[in-house]
């Protein structure tokens, strides 16, 4: 959905509110990634059962390679290990670029400046 609405940014260019597109295009990521994560976690979720009773994409021994893999633990491992991580890094990625775009100035960019007004004040 979020690409949808990037791409749809693309021919308006000439448009009289391209203002308003391109803001659109740099803020409405902010809903939309959670929500397609979120979705994205419960389907994986929801699919561990299936590839367990079916042994779909699963390989066990013996085989030729003398290798095992066991595909419901790789979606584990996945949801355990690396799905909140990859959320924060696309967020932080996503928000980066939107201060970026939009000439925002970066909410730890904004604390370090008032801390170091609040210093120099105390010092006068």
């Amino acid at each position: 959905m979020a690409q949808v609405i990037g791409i749809s940014c693309f021919p308006r260019k000439e448009h009289e509110n391209k203002v308003l597109f391109f803001f659109y295009r740099y803020t409405l990521w902010v809903p939309l990634y959670p929500v397609g994560f979120v979705c994205e976690g419960v389907i994986a979720l929801r699919d561990i059962p299936y590839f367990e009773e079916t042994g779909r994409f699963s390989y066990p021994l013996p085989n030729s390679w003398n290798l095992s893999f066991h595909f419901p633990t790789v979606l584990r491992l996945y949801l355990l290990l690396f799905f909140f991580p990859l959320l924060y890094t696309m967020m932080n990625h996503m928000y980066r670029q939107r201060c970026k775009k939009l000439g925002i100035t970066p909410h730890a960019e904004r604390r370090r400046r008032r801390a170091e007004e609040a210093e120099a004040w105390k010092e006068d």
